[in-house]
């Protein structure tokens, strides 16, 4: 098993990834979570990606069976389809900066996102492993925590 998160362009082509590898995106850019999500549909290996606003974050998994269906991430959040890599003020889009002044992330949400991947590699890796098919169905997707409350939907709930 490998766990492996990659800058947008460094690892993509470089790394052999195999079908039971996992994929763990911790950056916060669009072109990344595609890059993750277009390496799983290529070998086949599974991605869990975290994100965050400044008071809610959020985790994800994927595996390359689920593309183009309700649990693609490409569906339910098509703002992931947007990439402002040619954009020239792209250096200043992200979280440092100007940006961070006034967009400011809390620390507390960049940390709740980590630990949200944290446990949906757990429930897919340990879990599921361990559990039958229709157990699966039952697993957590995306995990959402909000300031003031925490949200799971599984499997069954993106069909």
């Amino acid at each position: 098993m490998v766990a492996a998160s990659f800058r947008s362009g460094f690892a993509q082509g470089k790394i052999r990834h195999l079908r039971n590898d996992w994929l763990i995106c911790l950056v916060d850019n669009h072109r990344t979570r595609l890059e993750t999500l277009k390496v799983c549909d290529e070998s086949g290996c599974q991605a869990i990606i975290a994100a965050n606003e400044m008071h809610s974050s959020e985790a994800y998994y994927y595996r390359r069976t689920w593309k183009g269906s309700k649990r693609d991430p490409r569906v339910y959040y098509p703002e992931i389809g947007t990439d402002s890599s040619g954009d020239p003020r792209s250096a200043a889009i992200g979280c440092t900066g100007e940006v961070q002044e006034a967009h400011p992330q809390l620390v507390s949400a960049n940390l709740m996102a980590a630990a949200l991947a944290e446990h949906l590699f757990v429930l897919w890796h340990l879990k599921a492993t361990t559990s039958g098919q229709g157990h699966r169905r039952a697993l957590a997707i995306p995990v959402c925590r909000y300031l003031s409350k925490l949200e799971t939907h599984t499997g069954e709930a993106h069909e």
